[in-house]
């Protein structure tokens, strides 16, 4: 009866360590919140008002150059931060930037051979949630190849979503509603008329920025920001698990980036809002983008200018010369610049193509 007590109490407490052993952070307005579950294998999860809205999902790397697998570490040390920090835009829609976020570092030792050291940063602001990884310069590796990215983000339900097929050569896709669930990428890229070049990646594959609601409502949007030097992520759904992993768009032979230390990834980003305008209204990718690295923006002149390209997305006109009425042929352009002078427009753009031009 006693080793029965004993294995109870022993039981109920295993979530506690389990959780207590990790650092966690909070949003500055305490909604959100960023605890990490466990780093063999390396999982974090997140609640929004107390309500579980990522399950815990795996972070890490496969690389085929030194040939590792990182999905297993030994937390060194971490450390946390609160940042207040707004800024002001050249130009945009608000004058004054907020960018307030608490921001988790943990340092980390894979457990492979060879041992890579691997920094992962947690930010979370009131209206979202992001995180990178960083390689810092270390002895064991200095270049190395990615083969793929493990980032996943496992939803708690099956939510309504608004997605277009993944693809390497174009976004130019209508947006599909429908359930995460009932993706089908393929089926849509089928339907499409109006695209030249279509590679859709599989049927479960949709491209970024990707929004999603559940019926509480909270709305949630997966993007990415700070992209650079990087290969942009697409993300493969599993429909069953309602489990969303990132997919790196590879070169010709399959590899997905040449890398050398010390190198940070693009911020991987989800928005968290019960209101659709809050996710429309939120700076969270501004504020993870990096700052400017010019001094001078006087060469910068903002302008106004017409399109004709319009008139082709109303039907007025045709895309090819061919076939129908060209809307970007001179005559039309010439009208289009007489507006522009008449009332006081910078530029007019001129679009369109031939048959065969696309290609």
């Amino acid at each position: 009866m006693k080793r029965l007590l004993l294995f109870g109490m022993v039981y109920l407490l295993l979530p506690f360590f389990a959780h207590g052993q990790f650092p966690s952070i909070v949003s500055p307005d305490q909604q959100i919140s960023v605890q990490i579950i466990s780093t063999q294998p390396l999982k974090y999860r997140v609640l929004f008002e107390g309500k579980v809205v990522i399950q815990p999902s795996a972070l890490g790397f496969q690389w085929s150059k030194p040939k590792v697998e990182l999905t297993h570490f030994v937390l060194k040390s971490s450390e946390t931060q609160t940042i207040h920090a707004p800024w002001k835009p050249f130009l945009g829609e608000q004058s004054d930037i907020p960018n307030d976020y608490q921001e988790l570092t943990l340092h980390l030792e894979s457990t492979s051979s060879p041992q890579i050291l691997v920094d992962l940063k947690f930010r979370v602001y009131n209206d979202g949630f992001a995180f990178r990884y960083h390689f810092p310069t270390q002895p064991t590796v200095k270049h190395f190849v990615v083969q793929d990215e493990l980032s996943e983000f496992n939803l708690t339900t099956d939510p309504t979503t608004y997605w277009i097929p993944g693809d390497y050569e174009t976004n130019e896709y209508l947006y599909q509603k429908t359930k995460l669930s009932e993706i089908r990428a393929l089926e849509a890229s089928a339907q499409e008329k109006d695209i030249a070049l279509k590679e859709p990646i599989g049927d479960y594959f949709v491209q970024t920025p990707l929004l999603m609601y559940t019926s509480d409502p909270i709305f949630l949007q997966l993007h990415e920001a700070a992209l650079m030097h990087y290969p942009v992520m697409h993300i493969e759904v599993d429909r069953e698990k309602r489990s969303l992993k990132s997919h790196l768009v590879p070169d010709a032979v399959g590899n997905k980036a040449y890398l050398e230390t010390p190198f940070s990834t693009p911020w991987r980003v989800m928005h968290i809002s019960k209101t659709p305008e809050g996710i429309l209204d939120s700076p969270l990718i501004l504020n993870l983008n990096e700052p400017s690295s010019y001094t001078s923006t006087d060469w910068i002149k903002p302008q106004r200018f017409i399109g004709v390209w319009w008139e082709m997305h109303v039907g007025k006109g045709s895309w090819q010369y061919s076939g129908g009425q060209h809307a970007a042929n001179t005559e039309n352009v010439k009208r289009y610049l007489d507006f522009a002078a008449e009332y006081g427009l910078d530029g007019v753009l001129v679009e369109g193509w031939n048959e065969g031009w696309e290609d």
